[in-house]
């Protein structure tokens, strides 16, 4: 396991650094079944991904060759300081049990008893507050589900 503080790259068809669709901030890590994942802030990459924290899985992940700067860190610490979601990278969360959710065929869908935060990330649009997108994984590692940070709950 890399130490937090680390600087990588998620790597999803090589190991190759430069290849990486992401780059992140290792700030701690987590097992969630049989597989570890990397606790990352992402600082470099598509931009609906910047300043997200999220999970990447160890196997996917490179260590990213580069010393970070001063302000780098810097600014590193205040993206964690700005997400205040309650949940974070690898929480197990569920619906709340009244919740039935539908496919665009209006079949009703299979929802697993708990779930995994993938990503959080910090929305900042004019119009509205400040809120926190959640997406979700099943205990495979699977994406399953994506939405406000209200429709969701702790589970125990």
């Amino acid at each position: 396991m890399l130490p937090n503080g680390t600087l990588i790259g998620e790597c999803l068809f090589d190991k190759n650094p430069a290849n990486a669709v992401a780059i992140g901030y290792v700030i701690g890590h987590v097992r969630i079944k049989n597989k570890t994942f990397y606790k990352v802030l992402i600082f470099a990459g598509p931009p609906y991904r910047r300043h997200t924290l999220t999970l990447f899985d160890v196997q996917d992940s490179v260590q990213i060759p580069h010393e970070l700067s001063p302000h780098a860190i810097a600014f590193i610490d205040t993206r964690l300081q700005e997400h205040t979601s309650r949940y974070k990278p690898g929480d197990r969360v569920r619906f709340p049990h009244s919740t039935t959710l539908y496919d665009d065929k209006d079949r009703v869908v299979d929802v697993p008893k708990t779930l995994y935060v993938r990503t959080v990330t910090r929305l900042d649009p004019k119009c509205i507050a400040t809120y926190f997108r959640i997406q979700t994984m099943d205990a495979d590692g699977h994406d399953r589900f994506e939405g406000a940070e209200k429709h969701f709950e702790p589970a125990h």
